[in-house]
């Protein structure tokens, strides 16, 4: 026989952290895209495509569970890069930064299922086990923090700094 105060509460109770858990079980590792070209470098493609990409400096940057490593990026005004992030952990990191992104002439995000050609990035994801590779040139001095927008990650620490000097 059902008990009405024992059989009914007790789904009551756990309602909120079983939302909480599909919320969070639901977030998806997608890249996002800035909505216009205000605020970015207004010359990229002609910036990208005077560089000698095999000269491109490779820094490599693993996102994991709940870091960056490393968590300070330098990068030098005029160089080409090649900003390697991996994700050797078990969930969802991305690495979001608009105003790091206004800063660089992004010449491509590379995944392995495609590559986004001159993209005004606001965020760049990576799901377990996948890498991406952001080709860029350093353009505006400056420090510019970055973190993971994945839920109480930043929280839990992951975040960084990138400077542009």
């Amino acid at each position: 026989m059902i008990n009405p105060d024992r059989d009914i509460a007790w789904p009551r109770a756990y309602s909120l952290p079983m939302v909480l858990l599909l919320f969070l079980s639901a977030c998806t590792a997608k890249d996002t895209l800035a909505a216009g070209s205000s605020g970015y470098i207004a010359n990229a493609e002609q910036r990208v495509a005077a560089v000698d990409w095999s000269k491109a400096e490779t820094v490599n940057v693993a996102l994991s569970e709940y870091e960056f490593s490393p968590s300070s990026l330098n990068f030098q005004e005029g160089h080409s890069y090649k900003l390697h992030l991996a994700n050797p952990g078990g969930e969802v990191h991305d690495f979001a930064s608009k105003p790091f992104f206004q800063a660089i002439a992004a010449a491509r995000l590379v995944a392995s299922d495609k590559t986004i050609p001159l993209p005004h990035l606001e965020r760049i994801a990576v799901r377990p086990g996948e890498a991406k590779d952001l080709y860029f040139v350093a353009i505006r001095p400056g420090f510019y923090p970055f973190k993971c927008t994945e839920p109480l990650h930043a929280a839990f620490g992951m975040t960084g700094t990138a400077r542009i000097e």
